[in-house]
């Protein structure tokens, strides 16, 4: 009778066995074969447990091939193992986790050696078939490579010894380097590369390509000698020395011990860091330490760091900085067209002293951050400005509109005039505005001022609309869009004063210089929730110009 006694579990005829079918079987063994030197991918923990696949006999299966792809079904929560059967199998396999969870898997065929693989790992594995004592191994542990060995990348947890040259495009160092290091290249995340080691005169040697020493570090010093030329092309070279003044030494020769020393200051004598600047030419540095007057120098495009001037300009001056006590910093000029001018970084003018006057031009806008005075008198600036307007200035519509204008005499003495709003349904008054000329037809705001003739702590929400018609237009035209305004709450106590928050922009439809404006007031029922009448006693609108005045 057929056997699967092999490695490969193929189908093993017994003498005379599989007449008419002998061509079958074989085929099929040659299938498997093929099978067994290539790719297979296996499910093998359909759960979060411990597995074993077994290597089907005589038929296809996947854990027969010589890559086999390990997946799952679930999600692994730690290590599984994976126990690959019969264990009488002998052979050598690549196995890649490629389970989700992140997890290791581990090897195993009877109870000898198993071996880990990483997530996302692959190794090549050597089951021995030994039965119920199988072992598995890694088969590139200990591996000797002889010859000419590429690879493209290289992880090992142990030393690399080599005879002969270890060649490579990058070598990266991941951990420091130790005293007592022969020759060592390290890496922290601190000190970057490291380069260490030991030797009877120097610690370090690099070399050029005709093994000539180009920087050595002398055994058991922190300094560093250079056989040649120092060139830096960009930055700055700093000089610290250990609690002592640093210093340059220039020798005259090489062999002789005449120099001359550039040292800093005492780290008492400094107010703060200071730069010698050498000349662009061949010349000769003289003394400083003695205060020193110029004479006889053109500066040439200087730049002054903070100069002080001590002296007055004189007329005819033709660009000229000075100083008084009384006048402080003086800018004196002559020109054609003007005497000063103060232009910005595009070259263009911003502010002139025309020739011969005392006037002075801006030539664009003129921010001011306080205030403009004329003798004394504040000038009034383009910007944001208000109306209020009253509730006697108010009117119920016709239609849906509030209730009729009164007069509230209060029992302490003040007198309300105020239009009251219903809460059953939207009510309506209208007024009317003519704004300056020097508003800039925008967009306006507005803030109701109203109090409530009940106890509810409801809320109530007023919104307003408008329309401006220039000479000549039709009236009958409808408002532009309603802006309701965020709802106040009333405090609960009759007759408390309620001051809304400040709408939102109110466009008015029809805008334009000169003309009357229609304003829509309403108390907005649906945005509020207020059981009491709405008493308005009026609201202020706020508008934004851009002139000084209606000129």
């Amino acid at each position: 009778m057929a056997t699967y006694v092999n490695n490969l579990r193929l189908t093993e005829l017994a003498t005379g066995e599989g007449s008419g079918s002998w061509g079958t079987t074989t085929n099929s063994n040659l299938e498997f074969i093929g099978e067994a030197l290539g790719f297979g991918t296996q499910n093998c923990f359909a759960s979060d447990a411990n597995a074993t696949t077994t290597v089907a006999d005589g038929a296809s299966d996947p854990a027969r091939s010589f890559y086999f792809k390990v997946t799952s079904g679930a999600t692994l929560s730690t290590t599984r193992v994976l126990t690959i059967a019969p264990n009488t199998l002998n052979r050598v396999m690549f196995i890649e986790n490629a389970t989700t969870g992140s997890q290791t898997i581990t090897i195993k065929q009877g109870s000898g050696a198993t071996v880990n693989i990483a997530s996302g790992a692959l190794k090549a594995v050597y089951l021995d078939g030994a039965g119920s004592g199988a072992a598995v191994a890694d088969a590139l542990v200990d591996l000797d490579l002889t010859g000419t060995t590429t690879m493209a990348a290289l992880n090992t947890s142990g030393a690399i010894t080599s005879s002969g040259v270890i060649t490579g495009t990058t070598v990266e160092a991941t951990a420091t380097t130790s005293a007592g290091d022969n020759a060592a290249i390290g890496y922290t995340s601190a000190n970057g590369l490291m380069i260490t080691g030991q030797g009877s005169t120097n610690d370090v040697t690099i070399q050029n390509d005709a093994a000539a020493d180009v920087i050595e570090i002398p055994t058991g010093t922190v300094k560093a000698v250079i056989a040649g030329l120092v060139e830096i092309s960009a930055g700055d070279i700093a000089i610290k020395n250990g609690g002592t003044q640093s210093t340059i030494k220039f020798y005259c020769e090489q062999s002789n011990a005449h120099y001359a020393q550039i040292q800093a200051p005492a780290h008492s004598a400094f107010s703060g860091n200071v730069t010698l600047t050498l000349p662009a030419s061949t010349d000769t540095l003289a003394g400083i330490a003695a205060t020193q007057t110029l004479t006889n120098k053109t500066l040439t495009t200087p730049v002054l760091n903070s100069p002080d001037i001590t002296g007055d300009t004189a007329a005819g001056d033709d660009a000229a900085l000075g100083y008084t006590a009384a006048e402080g910093l003086i800018l004196t000029g002559q020109g054609s067209t003007s005497d000063v001018t103060i232009k910005n970084d595009a070259d263009a003018a911003a502010l002139t002293v025309p020739t011969g006057t005392t006037n002075v031009s801006v030539v664009g806008d003129l921010l001011v951050g306080g205030s403009i005075t004329d003798s004394g008198a504040a000038v009034k600036v383009a910007g944001l400005e208000t109306i209020y307007v009253p509730a006697a200035g108010m009117y119920p519509e016709t239609t849906n509109g509030c209730s009729d204008l009164e007069q509230v005499e209060l029992s302490n003495g003040p007198e309300l005039k105020c239009l009251d709003f219903a809460a059953g349904a939207d009510d309506f008054a209208q007024f009317q505005v003519i704004f300056p000329k020097s508003w800039n037809e925008g967009t306006v705001t507005f803030q109701a001022f109203f109090t409530v003739t009940g106890t509810n702590t409801g809320t109530v929400a007023w919104g307003l609309a408008g329309r401006s018609f220039a000479d000549s237009a039709d009236l009958n035209t409808a408002f532009g869009t309603q802006v309701v305004a965020t709802a106040k709450a009333h405090s609960g106590t009759s007759n408390d004063i309620d001051v809304a928050a400040v709408s939102g922009a109110v466009t008015i439809a029809g805008a334009a210089a000169d003309t009357l404006t229609i304003f829509q007031i309403a108390r907005d029922v649906s945005a509020d929730s207020q059981t009491g009448a709405a008493r308005l006693l009026g609201i202020k609108l706020f508008f934004t110009t851009d002139a000084a005045n209606d000129a």
